[in-house]
């Protein structure tokens, strides 16, 4: 395993573990050096440096593999070890079409309230975006989700932001995927972003809902077009 969990030596806080079992520590500090890039898809995670890494012994860091694994964020391999896993062409358009009923419905709910206060937030993410741009797509990538996920949890609709947050690191890799592969330039992704925010404020409820649900679905089919079998 190339990548690092966190520069060692990591050891958990105490304020990390309270109520906290060590599988979902480690879970999470795996699935945030996932996310951000140190460890890479296909990249093999080598219980023994986990557990070196985090200051643990190798049954949580295990455990904590399998917790990931339910995510698919994981593959483990019958005598071979765990991996990184890679988004599979049969995945996209689940998730694709999932993402858009869950996102559409969010913006349709921002547009009925014209709710300046999460267009102002937003707003802030694509300047970030834009000052990221193609030159470092993990890091436009990781912004991207944040956009959706602030649009979700904007909504208001605790049910909505479960369902998508179950699908969280799905769409993380979904939207990853589509950067690294240079599907489209990052100045047309935020453009396609303005345009949804620009509907919100105008409280455009069916625009908002319309353009939400095209974003994701149309860079799904484009995804899946590109991803082998």
């Amino acid at each position: 395993m190339r990548g690092k969990i966190a520069p060692p030596p990591l050891r958990p806080h105490e304020t990390d573990l309270i109520g906290v079992p060590l599988s979902h520590y480690v879970a999470k500090s795996i699935r945030e050096a996932i996310l951000q890039g140190s460890i890479r898809p296909g990249e093999q995670l080598v219980e023994s440096t986990i557990a070196s890494q985090l200051g643990l012994s190798r049954g949580p860091v295990r455990d904590g593999l399998k917790l990931l694994e339910r995510e698919g964020l994981v593959s483990i391999l019958p005598r071979r070890g765990a991996f990184v896993g890679h988004l599979q062409k049969s995945d996209v358009w689940e998730i694709a079409s999932l993402r858009a009923v869950l996102e559409g419905l969010a913006a349709r709910i921002l547009a009925e309230r014209k709710d300046e206060q999460a267009v102002d937030q937003l707003e802030a993410i694509l300047r970030e975006m834009a000052t990221a741009g193609d030159g470092n797509p993990v890091q436009f990538a990781t912004l991207d989700l944040r956009f959706h996920e602030v649009l979700c949890k904007a909504s208001g609709h605790k049910r909505l932001l479960q369902f998508w947050t179950d699908l969280r690191t799905r769409v993380w890799m979904f939207i990853r995927e589509t950067r690294l592969r240079e599907l489209r330039p990052a100045e047309s992704t935020i453009e396609i972003h303005q345009a949804i925010l620009n509907a919100i404020r105008g409280g455009d409820v069916q625009e908002a809902e319309r353009l939400a649900r095209y974003h994701s679905e149309f860079h799904g089919r484009q995804l899946e077009a590109h991803l082998p079998g």
